[in-house]
């Protein structure tokens, strides 16, 4: 996959995972801890899902 290609999948892949993690939150009461928890994201994601949920509040 070409630099630019593997951009955009990843960038659709988190904003995805984002939206994934903000639906479980609101379905659920769970916190942002316990969603990323439950959809087993990895610790190198957790900061960027913080700051971009925490942003958007």
């Amino acid at each position: 996959m070409g630099e630019l290609s593997e951009s955009i999948y990843n960038d659709g892949y988190l904003e995805q995972a984002q939206r994934d993690l903000q639906h479980l939150m609101e379905s659920t009461g769970w916190s942002l801890e316990k969603a990323m928890e439950m959809l087993c994201i990895s610790l190198e994601k957790k900061d960027y899902y913080e700051k971009k949920l925490k942003k958007r509040c």
